[in-house]
């Protein structure tokens, strides 16, 4: 049963960004697409905790301030580049970006908290930003236009990401339901999306070209990538422990590079699969030593990546 929950969230995760890219195409307006989403996750999420235990909601006006700041760093900014982006880059590519995000969690990290980095962890830094050189290298020799730029906003939404992840952690540890902090993630996060997409004059919706594309894809990411996977995802930390249950994102790039080549005839060129393994095994060296602790025994070690939605 565990081996087949964490299978659906990689599958799930992984397959997330190509459901992004088929809702762009279908003519989506970008922030509307996002901002649907995650309020509706958030509003599902938020009432199955209610229905279970409404004592679980925070207490302090403060808390709610915080786990605003949460859903504007981790959703709002990052899904609004994102889904803007996804206009012009392949879904794999936009996921391979996303890897970056434990690089920028350990630098920020080092800078804010004054973290300790091991030298194991210096080389998986450099060795995961050589990956994304490699990654990008494609598009910015062949002059595709806007690459560098969407290479430079897919880092800045992972700059923002990794902020939303630290303050989400400190609100982990002071106690408060995962849950919670995820529906309210979502919650606000959509509501900041909305707001961004009314200041953007997408609203009245005119461009939607292929409807049915469209509605399947935002069905699909709100019900299987923002309330079903993250579920699992919760349900596997309580089980394996919150180091085995991360390691879905070392996975999901390279299932979302395969299945935008089958899917969408994204190109997949030699660089990408060299970046590819750079930055995912970047990823594992930041996180070797937690793998030592793991086998010897303790399982529930939290991870150097702390976890956002896809």
């Amino acid at each position: 049963m565990v081996g087949l929950a964490y299978i659906v969230m990689c599958l799930i995760y992984g397959t997330t960004f190509l459901g992004i890219r088929v809702g762009d195409n279908a003519g989506m307006p970008p922030f509307l697409f996002a901002a649907i989403r995650f309020c509706a996750a958030g509003l599902v999420t938020l009432f199955i905790v209610a229905v279970r235990d409404r004592k679980s909601f925070p207490q302090s006006f403060r808390s709610y301030l915080r786990l605003a700041s949460v859903g504007f760093f981790t959703t709002t900014g990052v899904f609004a580049i994102v889904y803007d982006a996804e206009r012009y880059v392949p879904s794999g590519y936009a996921a391979l970006m996303s890897a970056t995000m434990p690089f920028i969690v350990m630098i920020l990290g080092r800078l804010v908290y004054r973290q300790t980095i091991i030298r194991m962890q210096y080389v998986g830094l450099a060795v995961g930003f050589v990956g994304v050189f490699a990654v990008a290298w494609p598009g910015l020799h062949s002059g595709v236009p806007h690459w560098l730029l969407n290479t430079f906003v897919l880092l800045v939404a992972q700059i923002m990401a990794s902020v939303g992840a630290l303050q989400s952690r400190s609100a982990l540890a002071d106690g408060m339901s995962p849950f919670v902090v995820n529906g309210f993630q979502c919650l606000f996060g959509g509501i900041g999306l909305l707001l961004l997409s009314v200041f953007t004059g997408e609203l009245p919706v005119r461009t939607v070209h292929q409807a049915g594309a469209g509605i399947g894809a935002l069905v699909y990411l709100t019900i299987f990538g923002s309330i079903i996977a993250s579920t699992l995802f919760y349900w596997l930390i309580e089980r394996i422990g919150a180091l085995l249950a991360s390691t879905w994102t070392y996975i999901s790039p390279i299932i979302a590079v395969i299945v935008g080549r089958f899917t969408l005839r994204e190109p997949i060129y030699s660089w990408t699969i060299i970046g590819a393994i750079a930055i995912i095994g970047g990823v594992i060296l930041l996180n070797l030593h937690l793998f030592r602790g793991l086998l010897k025994g303790r399982a529930h070690m939290t991870p150097e990546t702390p976890v956002t939605q896809k």
